[in-house]
């Protein structure tokens, strides 16, 4: 219910101000849609999968070049009822962002019975926050683990003492269902966790609680078994191109990821403002279960700085998650409606002000900031380029860009190994997805290839660009792939393919195939690849 103080006008202009937030919210989200290249290379294994080749971005080999399979299991069905990804992954991602806004106003609003104002102050931190609107709708994750991460907050701050096992149990599936849609995200959760499970342990029975935690994460289990069993690998296979083979310093990564930090906070300053204000807000309060969502974001922006910049070069979208809960909290936390509609006239001007405000994208009055090769603002280039909605114009299909026309020259080429080096042979999404399944694209980088993505990058001696760190191309390997044999001249990189060959290509089933899986995951193959 509305505060019973407030008079007639006062209840109409707060009525008037939630449908005006929540419209402007709308506009920026539909305003704001794009796809990025690393959303097709899920598309192309997917499209793979719906036509009968398994879940595979070469057909040729097995291999997870995805790192989100919730996100990507979500898609399929999507994808093969139209037909098509620009505008199905639009509409996902609409969908899920709209579900994920619908569940934050109630968690603020006591299920929008109390403090209105809440909302209003959550919409327009999100449309004047440039990271956790960006990649609301880009084609990758983003959108579902904001809706698992209000979720998950809604539970978890309604929690009671004793804890309810049905609680517990939900929040366990939440975080496990976001472990499954990007892996690194349950280190936000884990503060949460322990505390559930050391409050659950003093009223549960152990039996019975190591059964709930069990059933929960069971997607997690048998994500994971499928993957070691079908790909051969724990982890998608960019994590091991862009971290475990990228030859980076642990020093090289911290100084990388201090500089996506600086960057973030110079684009999106209100967002800061806005975590140390929940930050300060859950001091004040002493709230508890403030401060363990608090610690886990911390936990994650050290992971982020330390190890994840330095594998993507897209301006702040490590750090869109766990803004979003920053802000889920501190709207929680805050007291005052007049204190809350100071701060969000602040965000309204900024708003405006802003030159790359999320209500200018597309127009003359967007202008980026200077910018490294390092990290970009992905989301104005891509619309540059031909693959957000607001390139749409009637008989032009989208994306219409120079990756994927590329791609479709190179479908028409002879031959089944393509080194795709033109435009920088870089977008390998797009490219992928137009040269078809016939094709085996050859990645230097790694990203889709088991081989590839499995020995050391090339040194890095001065300038680099996270996570784009080239691999020479081994002697023999081109001819390796259009014959389906193992021609690689280098003898020890000869045996650590034949090794991989038989994970990525030979009988699920085999034994032998088992084995090679269990000793690569062990590391006893590593010194193949060295020199």
């Amino acid at each position: 219910m509305m505060n019973e103080s407030m008079t007639s006008n006062g209840k109409r202009m707060l009525v008037a101000a939630v449908a005006l937030s929540a419209a402007v919210l709308f506009f920026a989200l539909l305003l704001n849609t794009w796809v990025v290249d690393d959303a097709y290379i899920t598309f192309r294994s997917v499209d793979n999968f719906i036509h009968g080749h398994g879940l595979r971005w070469n057909i040729d080999e097995r291999v997870q070049s995805y790192t989100h399979p919730l996100w990507m299991f979500l898609m399929i069905p999507f994808a093969a009822a139209t037909g098509e990804f620009f505008y199905t992954s639009i509409f996902v991602s609409l969908a899920l962002a709209i579900a994920a806004m619908v569940v934050s106003a109630s968690f603020l609003t006591d299920r929008f019975r109390a403090d209105l104002w809440k909302f209003v102050f959550f919409a327009w931190a999100i449309v004047a926050s440039k990271a956790v609107l960006d990649y609301t709708s880009s084609g990758l994750e983003n959108a579902l683990l904001y809706l698992l991460a209000a979720l998950f907050m809604t539970v978890f701050f309604r929690l009671g003492k004793p804890i309810h096992p049905a609680d517990a149990g939900k929040l366990f599936v939440l975080a496990t269902l976001s472990y499954v849609t990007r892996q690194d995200t349950l280190l936000l959760f884990l503060p949460a966790l322990v505390y559930v499970l050391v409050e659950a342990g003093k009223s549960i029975r152990i039996p019975r609680l190591l059964l709930i935690i069990f059933i929960a994460t069971l997607p997690a289990t048998l994500w994971t078994a499928f993957s070691l069993f079908y790909y051969g690998y724990i982890f998608p296979n960019t994590s091991y191109a862009k971290l475990t083979y990228s030859g980076i310093t642990p020093a090289l990564r911290a100084a990388r990821g201090w500089e996506y930090l600086v960057n973030s906070i110079q684009w999106d300053f209100p967002s800061y403002v806005i975590l140390l204000g929940a930050a300060a807000l859950a001091w004040k309060k002493r709230d508890s279960f403030a401060g363990r969502i608090l610690v886990g974001i911390i936990f994650y922006y050290l992971y982020v700085v330390l190890a994840a910049a330095s594998a993507t070069h897209m301006s702040g979208r490590f750090f869109a998650l766990p803004l979003f809960m920053a802000m889920l909290v501190c709207a929680r936390l805050m007291d005052g409606a007049k204190i809350a509609s100071a701060v969000t006239g602040l965000l309204i001007l900024f708003a405006i002000l802003n030159p790359i405000s999320s209500l200018k994208y597309g127009t003359r009055f967007y202008h980026p900031f200077k910018e490294e090769a390092y990290c970009i603002d992905t989301k104005y280039w891509v619309g540059t380029e031909g693959a957000a909605l607001i390139n749409w114009q009637p008989g032009r299909k989208l994306p219409d860009l120079k990756w994927l026309h590329y791609g479709e020259r190179v479908r028409t080429l002879p031959g089944k190994a393509q080194l795709c080096t033109e435009h920088g042979g870089q977008a390998i999404g797009f490219l992928g997805f137009a040269a078809g399944p016939d094709k085996f694209i050859v990645d230097p980088l790694g990203l889709g290839d088991a081989l590839l993505a499995h020995i050391p990058a090339d040194p890095i001696r001065f300038y680099w660009k996270s996570g784009h760190f080239a691999r020479t191309i081994p002697d023999g390997y081109m001819e390796s792939i259009e014959k389906n044999t193992n021609a690689i001249k280098d003898p020890k990189l000869h045996e650590y393919y034949g090794i991989i060959r038989e994970i990525t290509r030979g009988p699920l089933f085999s034994m032998h195939r088992m084995k090679l899986i269990l000793n690569m995951n062990l590391g006893k193959y590593r010194h193949l690849t060295v020199k």
